[in-house]
């Protein structure tokens, strides 16, 4: 992939306890099988809403294919913003076409706070 292809990493799965802290903006979305929600650390990129990633990588290896819509942003503060800004620390809803891949839930931890250190990250591209 081009050098300037926006990537994104994903330190987990967002839980409960910050969904119900950012009930404002994720108190009226429905679970979907199609889409979840990670917590994703400080962006090297300004990534826009809506935002179609190819791929995600994990260890450099690909480990889906296929096209992931960027479909919510927001940060600490509940508000819906329509780009993820560079040096941003962000919490993203993700919808797949079909299904979230087994292998990104199986894999990622569940994260329950801003401040997480994760060597099971995954990373969107």
């Amino acid at each position: 992939m081009a050098n300037d292809t926006p990537r994104l990493i994903a330190l987990g799965i967002a839980s409960l306890t910050i969904l119900k802290t950012l009930n404002k903006s994720f108190g009226r979305r429905g679970k979907s099988s199609e889409s979840i929600i990670l917590v994703c650390d400080y962006s090297a990129y300004t990534i826009p809403l809506g935002y179609i990633f190819k791929a995600i990588e994990k260890n450099g290896l690909i480990v889906f294919n296929g096209e992931i819509i960027l479909s919510f942003i927001t940060q600490q503060f509940d508000q819906p913003i329509d780009e993820i800004s560079k040096g941003w620390k962000t919490i993203c809803e993700f919808t797949f076409q079909h299904h979230v891949p087994l292998k990104l839930t199986e894999n990622l931890p569940i994260i329950d706070g801003w401040v997480y250190v994760n060597n099971d990250k995954v990373e969107f591209c």
